[in-house]
């Protein structure tokens, strides 16, 4: 059943919004800011994460801004002694059948954002600052700076 949703929040998990897109529903995200956008610094991507990817069909995309490592170490902060290490690269690909890669948070968000704004049934709203909302058993009311914006059957 195709349902009407709202995603309060524009980040990488606002723009989330592309899983229940991708499925036919109409999906509205309200981002409180003047422009979407993400900060921060890198994260981690592990083998079931470029899975979900590749089931969004964003690998090449993800591919084009994500460094794929050789290994991974960790060192002892104080004597610098190497505690950890392991390869990544090929033996994460060959053990997982998905690599292993670091992002800029930025980046992820903008690949994310970009197959969201490419689906006719997202909308992607900016400067929209949700000031509460009510809930009862079929529908969510928010109110957005005096006007209103209803989701229906939700």
């Amino acid at each position: 059943m195709k349902q009407k949703t709202l995603i309060i929040g524009g980040g990488i998990g606002g723009v989330a919004a592309l899983v229940l897109g991708r499925q036919g529903h109409d999906i509205t995200v309200l981002e409180q800011a003047s422009a979407f956008g993400e900060i921060g610094a890198g994260i981690q991507l592990g083998p079931n994460i470029f899975k979900m990817l590749a089931h969004l069909d964003l690998t090449e995309a993800i591919n084009r801004v994500a460094y794929f490592p050789p290994g991974l170490e960790m060192r002892d902060i104080v004597t610098d002694e190497a505690i950890v290490q392991g390869p990544l690269g090929e033996v994460a690909q060959a053990t997982y059948c998905f690599p292993y890669g670091v992002i800029y948070r930025a980046d992820l968000h903008d690949v994310l954002l970009d197959a969201c704004r490419a689906l006719p049934n997202v909308t992607l709203r900016t400067s929209t600052k949700v000031a509460s909302f009510t809930q009862n058993d079929t529908r969510v009311s928010v109110s957005l700076d005096g006007a209103r914006l209803c989701t229906a059957q939700c």
